[in-house]
């Protein structure tokens, strides 16, 4: 029962996020965040006018966005997930989701369709160091 309760706990670290974002051009971003280690993984971080929050939980990654602009993007390997946003939802295929955990660092790279239409992927490589 101990070590359960023990597993269940999530840890909270300050962690330093760097997002490169592949579509037309390339785009990097660093902010200062957080990482919670336990049962799953959640990074984040907080902006003047909304949070980002990065839920890892086993092959299923969710990324939540309250706030301005919110919206909510599910990807989950070769599977259909969605971005859901105020008024409508959109089918989300992922082709490629990797997650690796290392010693003070968490990394995710992920490629990704909005749609129907494979002809314009985004490619995401988010690298959170705590």
């Amino acid at each position: 029962y101990f070590l359960q309760n023990l597993y269940n706990r999530s840890m909270r670290v300050k962690a330093k996020l760097r997002f490169v974002t592949l579509q037309a051009d390339r785009t990097a971003q660093e902010y200062d965040g957080f990482a919670e280690i336990g049962a799953g993984i959640v990074i984040g971080y907080a902006a003047n006018d909304y949070d980002l929050r990065i839920e890892i939980d086993g092959d299923t990654v969710t990324v939540v966005r309250t706030g301005k602009d919110g919206y909510r993007l599910t990807l989950c390997e070769r599977q259909t997930g969605s971005f859901d946003t105020g008024g409508f939802s959109v089918p989300v295929a992922t082709e490629k989701l990797r997650i690796k955990r290392e010693d003070g660092c968490i990394r995710l790279w992920a490629k990704y369709f909005l749609g129907t239409d494979k002809q314009n992927g985004t490619t995401v490589t988010v690298k959170a160091t705590y």
